[in-house]
């Protein structure tokens, strides 16, 4: 078993700093009053570049998430509204999270006749499926009100029923620390 720790913003320790955005010298065309459209960008080092990297752990300061590794897949549970804990794939890449018909009316949700429809791209091709709002996912203790989910069958795998994408994970930090068992 592992764990994820999720963070709010804000919340990471200061050794987590990815950087000062102010080290970053944008490349010629840009620093010349160029639109740097193509150009490069420059980073500069700091002076004792040379020296051992800065410790980056940390505790999260959410509770951990346990998860399953499936095949490459990260699959945590989730709930919807306040229903039973569900397994999902943690999916970053995925704009909108997931969710398969039967799922949503074994949880007795029913989809709008006037729900929009969307075709998009998966991994597998391209799938049409409708948007429902759903009034909150959680994930161990984040809650988020208010969800928008693509009801999508391809999505949903073997071990999940579908993906929790980028509409609930945005503007939290996730720390995947595959050496911590729960």
């Amino acid at each position: 078993a592992y764990t994820i720790g999720v963070h709010e913003p804000g919340t990471a320790p200061e050794d987590a700093d990815a950087g000062d955005p102010g080290d970053v010298a944008h490349g010629p065309d840009e620093a010349a009053g160029g639109s740097g459209a193509g150009g490069s960008e420059t980073v500069a080092l700091p002076a004792d570049a040379d020296a051992a990297p800065a410790s980056t752990s940390f505790e999260p300061s959410g509770a951990p998430i346990p998860f399953e590794n499936l095949t490459g897949q990260l699959v945590i549970e989730a709930r919807i509204g306040d229903g039973e804990p569900l397994p999902f794939v943690l999916d970053t890449g995925a704009t909108y999270s997931t969710l398969n018909a039967a799922t949503l009316t074994a949880l007795g949700i029913e989809i709008p006749a006037d729900a929009p429809v969307r075709t998009m791209r998966t991994a597998g091709g391209e799938a049409e499926g409708p948007m429902v709002l759903l009034d909150s996912v959680t994930v161990g203790e984040q809650r988020r009100e208010g969800v928008s989910f693509w009801i999508c069958e391809p999505c949903a795998t073997e071990g999940s029923v579908g993906l929790l994408g980028l509409n609930v994970w945005q503007g939290f930090l996730l720390t995947i620390d595959p050496s911590q068992e729960n």
